[in-house]
């Protein structure tokens, strides 16, 4: 018969083997299209995708310029 404290013991002993265990890595999903339309909309995700990134620099462009001008603001009313 076992008492408490060793299946706690047991329990924690798994614990830690399991967090030891590296994480097992899901298998990179890269699927080829197989007809004409499935490579138009792979065509059409990536072009999205391609906005996307750069209408994000955009955004982080015009963030800099906001916070440069309100850096430049605090300045020059600190200057006078």
């Amino acid at each position: 018969m076992t008492t408490g404290n060793d299946r706690l013991a047991a329990t924690l002993r798994t614990i830690g083997r399991r967090l030891r265990q590296p994480a097992a890595q899901a298998p990179a999903l890269h699927v080829d299209p197989s007809n004409p339309f499935e490579v138009a909309i792979a065509e059409r995700i990536r072009a999205l995708a391609d906005q996307v990134n750069r209408l994000n620099t955009m955004l982080w462009w015009l963030f800099t310029v906001v916070v440069g001008f309100a850096l430049l603001n605090i300045v020059l009313s600190v200057l006078k």
